[in-house]
């Protein structure tokens, strides 16, 4: 398959790390890099898995911000995952379009909160995320008051409502989920190859 710029479609982005997960088979240590002719395909942006398991369905995803090489402009990566299912032996093509970050919508978090609200040094994660897409500050914060302070201002691939969350930093994706908020904002023979 290949990593697309969403400019024009066809313009293939080189240096992008994808990752594989099996339902079944759980998580997969497999990792590649796009590159520019690296699977035969002829262009830009190319990626292939290879030596898989028959008759299972398989997820390729990514960071939630890409930076290809090559280019200065960052891209809003692919988190949802894109389901493939390997049937045979046959390469299965799955072309992956991505959208450029400058044209991001910019979302500005302001708080308000009373002084010794939060501790010295306590660091807190903003994120928003809403059609397959997710951004991500960290800020940090102190012990003083806060009046509308603008603490975060995340990027997001397209105005649509999202869902906002403020948790403990570092918590997300540990066992220590604590929730504050939550608001609505405007080809290979032995395997199969993705």
């Amino acid at each position: 398959g290949k990593i697309l710029s969403a400019y024009d479609g066809t313009t293939g982005l080189n240096g992008i790390t994808l990752m594989l997960s099996s339902p079944i088979l759980g998580p997969m240590p497999r990792t590649v890099d796009t590159a520019n002719n690296g699977y035969g395909g002829g262009g830009a942006g190319e990626f292939q898995f290879t030596n898989l398991p028959v008759n299972n369905d398989y997820y390729i995803f990514m960071e939630p911000i890409v930076s290809p090489s090559g280019t200065s402009t960052g891209y809003f990566g692919s988190m949802e995952p894109a389901p493939v299912r390997a049937t045979s032996t046959n390469i299965i093509t799955r072309n992956i379009t991505l959208t450029a970050t400058t044209s991001a919508v910019s979302l500005t978090i302001k708080l308000t909160a009373s002084a010794n609200t939060f501790t010295a040094g306590e660091r807190i994660d903003v994120f928003a995320g809403g059609p397959g897409q997710f951004s991500m500050q960290t800020a940090a914060l102190g012990i003083g008051a806060y009046t509308g302070a603008q603490i975060a201002s995340l990027s997001l691939p397209s105005a649509s409502k999202v869902n906002l969350n403020i948790i403990p930093a570092g918590t997300f994706l540990g066992s220590r989920y604590t929730y504050c908020s939550n608001k609505q904002s405007s080809g290979a023979s032995t395997g199969a190859a993705l």
